[in-house]
C-alpha cells in the first residue's frame, strides 16, 4: 500500500501570505511591535510560541489574550480558502485516491481550522488520517506531528521521505510547492 502525507499551509493552500498580512494588521492595530522576520519565522508553527515571543519583545503583553484577540479577528474576517487552494490539489488528490493511495495530513494548524479548510475546499473526503497542532504536545519543527498517528491503515509503514513516487503531476508542482512531506 502506498501513502502520501501532506502539510496544509503552503502546500495545499497558499495561506501564508494571507496570515502574515492579517497578523501584521492585528499587531499594528494593537500596538504590538514584532519584526516582520519574526512573523515569517513562526508561520506554519503553532500559535503559542509566536505569542510567547511577542510577549518577550513587548514586556507586559498578555500573550494569551493577544493570541485570542488575533483568533477572534480571523474568525470575524474569515478567509475564503477556496480562493487560495492551489489549482492542482484536487486533481492530484483524485489521482492518488484512484490509484489506491492512503492520504494523510499533518498540520500545525488546530483541528477546527483544518476541518474548516478541508470542508470549504471540498477535499475533506480524500484524507484517511489527520494529525493537527492540537493533537501533539510539541509542534514543528519537532517531528511529533509526523509520528503521532503512525502509518495510515493498510500502509506498509515505511519511513517518510520527500518527493518521488507520485503519479504524473505529483512532483513539486502547485500541490507540493513547498516540499510537502510524502511517503513513497
Amino acid at each position: 500500500m502506498r501513502a502520501a502525507l501532506f502539510d496544509m499551509d503552503g502546500v495545499l493552500v497558499d495561506s501564508e501570505a494571507v496570515n502574515v498580512k492579517l497578523l501584521g494588521e492585528y499587531l499594528e492595530r494593537q500596538g504590538i511591535a514584532v519584526p516582520e522576520q519574526v512573523i515569517w519565522d513562526h508561520i506554519g508553527a503553532p500559535g503559542r510560541p509566536f505569542w510567547e515571543c511577542a510577549g518577550r519583545l513587548n514586556p507586559g503583553l498578555d500573550a494569551a489574550a493577544a493570541q485570542e484577540g488575533y483568533l477572534a479577528l480571523r474568525r470575524e474576517r474569515g478567509i475564503c480558502y477556496q480562493e487560495i487552494l492551489y489549482p492542482t490539489v484536487k486533481a492530484l488528490l483524485t489521482e492518488l485516491k484512484e490509484a489506491g493511495w492512503k492520504i494523510g495530513l499533518a498540520s500545525s494548524t488546530v483541528r477546527r481550522t483544518v476541518e474548516e479548510i478541508l470542508v470549504q475546499c471540498a477535499i475533506r473526503g480524500y484524507f484517511d488520517a489527520l494529525v493537527c497542532g492540537d493533537d501533539v504536545r510539541r509542534g514543528k519543527p519537532e517531528p511529533d506531528i509526523y509520528f503521532a498517528g503512525g502509518p495510515p491503515p493498510g500502509s506498509a509503514g515505511r519511513a517518510l521521505c520527500r518527493g518521488g513516487g507520485f503519479p504524473a503531476g505529483g512532483e513539486r508542482g502547485e500541490a507540493g510547492r513547498h516540499e510537502g512531506d510524502r511517503q513513497s
